[in-house]
């Protein structure tokens, strides 16, 4: 069985992951009339379900081989230290816009899907049918906090028999999942729409194959240099499904909920095991703007709508390129102002230490190989994931 209790390390290719999702994302939310273009680049949430999933049922893995236990008092500080700060930031810009600058006109609503965020139930807000105008992207972010609550414990209780324990329960809730949406697509014609927010359907299938990915990369060897081949080219073809379904098949509401979503993210899955072993090589130089972009990618997904919304109110008379190429700007630079004068001070601060930075301080690291082991390799939404986004080390601290 491999050794698990060494930090993964920083994987570039997971940053790039992160981008290529937020970006769908966005270009499907700007899009406007031209949405035909890219019908399924909202299933960018669903990649970082998975993203969540496997970094941070690898972070849990981690520290449980290596000390036999998990914090999840730990576990639940570093989520809340990584993801509050700039939640709170985004939800104080939302009260002043539609209480002093009038950029959402439902008062009522607005203040309801501020709450259902804070709360993080924003999803079953959708699945009622109560939507609002600020806040609908928000039920991401529900999803993958209510992953964040629940899977330790479950992850706890599995792992007290075995890691082949951790698989098990993870196949069996992926498996529910998609049996439970096909079922309730299939006989009960349960809309698409509602399969996607709630909590059991689409995020649930997103995260549990994460889980799963990590699980089975801990109980199996690396691969050989004619493993790492074919998984190459696994992942190669699992891009490519991916691109089908971004490109043309994502707007089809009959197939996503029977086995679409499934299909999407078990080819993130075979993309992301490439990726971590070694299968799927990267440039660092010419993917810089991409590993920006993934670095900050839940700021970006947290501010892109806002950003839009805010653009036409205060500049009605622009063309719609022009707003968007003006909201744009303004996203990335409020993600990266964010990222450098509130959230990473506030990870340095609030985080507890991760059991891995104990380890290596004990074992006398350089200062270059303590950063190495614990740069951050993971994504946060979310999940989106998170984490949605979406968590890695840098992440999770």
């Amino acid at each position: 069985m491999p050794d698990v209790t060494r930090p993964m390390g920083y994987r570039p290719g997971l940053d790039v992951v992160r981008a290529l999702a937020v970006l769908a994302v966005i270009a499907y939310h700007y899009a406007g009339k031209a949405r035909h273009l890219i019908p399924g680049g909202n299933l960018g949430v669903n990649v970082f379900f998975v993203l969540s999933g496997f970094l941070i049922t690898r972070l849990l893995l981690e520290e449980h081989s290596r000390s036999d236990r998990v914090s999840i008092r730990s576990f639940v500080q570093r989520r809340a230290a990584r993801l509050i700060p700039a939640l709170l930031l985004l939800l104080t810009w939302i009260v002043a816009a539609t209480f002093v600058l009038d950029v959402y006109a439902d008062r009522g609503a607005v203040v309801r899907g501020i709450a259902a965020t804070l709360f993080y139930v924003r999803n079953w807000m959708e699945v009622a049918g109560s939507s609002e105008p600020a806040l609908g992207f928000a039920w991401t972010l529900s999803v993958e906090e209510q992953f964040y609550l629940v899977w330790p414990v479950v992850f706890v209780a599995a792992a007290r028999r075995s890691r082949r324990a951790v698989v098990a329960v993870s196949v069996f809730l992926l498996s529910a999942s998609v049996a439970q949406m096909m079922i309730r697509s299939i006989f009960f014609g349960v809309s698409d729409e509602a399969l996607t927010y709630g909590t059991e359907s689409s995020g649930l299938t997103g995260v549990m194959t994460g889980c799963v990915l990590a699980g089975i990369l801990s109980v199996t060897p690396v691969a050989s240099r004619r493993g790492r081949i074919m998984l190459q080219l696994a992942a190669v073809s699992a891009s490519i499904v991916l691109l089908m379904f971004i490109f043309v098949l994502g707007n089809q509401p009959l197939l996503m909920p029977r086995g679409g979503h499934f299909a999407v993210a078990a080819s993130t899955a075979i993309v992301l095991a490439g990726v971590v072993r070694g299968a799927v090589p990267f440039n660092r130089r010419m993917s810089a703007p991409l590993l920006w972009t993934g670095r900050h990618s839940y700021g970006l997904y947290l501010w892109h709508l806002p950003a839009l919304v805010a653009t036409s109110h205060f500049l009605p008379d622009t063309s719609a390129m022009g707003v968007r190429v003006f909201a744009l700007v303004v996203t990335f630079a409020t993600a990266a102002a964010s990222m450098k004068w509130l959230e990473a001070p506030a990870r340095r601060r609030l985080s507890p230490a991760r059991p891995s930075e104990v380890v290596d301080l004990r074992a006398g690291l350089s200062g270059k190989a303590k950063h190495t082991l614990t740069e951050d390799v993971s994504h946060d939404l979310t999940g989106a994931t998170g984490e949605f986004v979406a968590g890695a080390v840098r992440d999770l601290a």
